[in-house]
């Protein structure tokens, strides 16, 4: 009975042990330390900048800023103000200039445009006095970016109509006058729509009078040689849409 009893408790011994050891393997811990959790994705303000770390998300950050989807038809209406720069126009005043630059755009960044703008001269000595200048060009636009704003330059070169008229009692005097131009457009503008921009725009023009000169007195006309020397310099402002 001794021995029997011997080899029962041999036997509930070693059922004991490899009851005990697969519990042991699973309870050891992993010596692998867990990987730390990834940082958040960084929100960017509208200018482009990072915010900081403990910032909260606003309502008006939850999308990233939209970029400029420029039309490739470019369209610059203006309107303002014009003023001869030169000595011989002392009694001409600043007068009312309107006009438009049409064209296209070549990329983002280039539009090749013809200008026409239209400038009523304002003499206050001579009220019954009526001179119109009717300027045609070529002007291409360089746009830059310059933080929120946009900056556009560019340089012209075309051809202008001057067209005066002096009322009188007994007859009426009319001259017109022809010539080249050249100058140079810059604008600073506010985008307000991804397509659509307001500013400023503006020109200054150098103008060489071509001859002749022609004068029409009574139904008579005569046209002359102008000097060379005329040279008129105008100077303008305007208020601008970029389309």
């Amino acid at each position: 009975m001794r021995e029997r009893g011997t080899g029962l408790g041999w036997i509930a011994s070693a059922l004991v042990v490899c009851m005990t050891a697969p519990s042991a393997a699973v309870a050891e811990p992993d010596p692998t330390p867990a990987a730390a959790p990834a940082a958040p994705a960084r929100l960017l303000r509208k200018d482009g900048s990072p915010t900081p770390s403990n910032y909260v998300r606003g309502p008006d950050e939850t999308e990233p800023p939209q970029e400029r989807r420029k039309r490739r038809f470019l369209a610059l209406p203006f309107l303002g103000l014009h003023s001869y720069q030169n000595g011989g126009a002392s009694a001409y005043h600043p007068g009312l200039r309107i006009g438009a630059l049409l064209g296209g755009r070549v990329g983002d960044f280039v539009s090749l445009n013809g200008e026409l703008s239209i400038d009523v001269s304002n003499v206050p000595d001579a009220p019954d006095y009526q001179e119109r200048d009717f300027d045609f060009a070529f002007s291409p636009l360089f746009e830059l970016a310059a933080g929120p704003l946009e900056v556009a330059l560019g340089p012209k070169v075309g051809l202008f109509g001057i067209e005066t008229q002096l009322p009188a009692p007994a007859l009426m005097t009319s001259e017109n006058v022809i010539g080249y131009l050249a100058g140079i457009n810059a604008g600073l503008f506010w985008p307000i729509t991804p397509r659509n921009a307001l500013g400023l725009l503006a020109s200054f023009d150098l103008k060489w009078i071509a001859d002749p000169k022609c004068l029409t007195l009574a139904g008579q006309t005569q046209c002359t040689t102008v000097a060379g020397s005329a040279r008129p310099k105008v100077f303008s402002l305007t208020a601008a849409a970029l389309f």
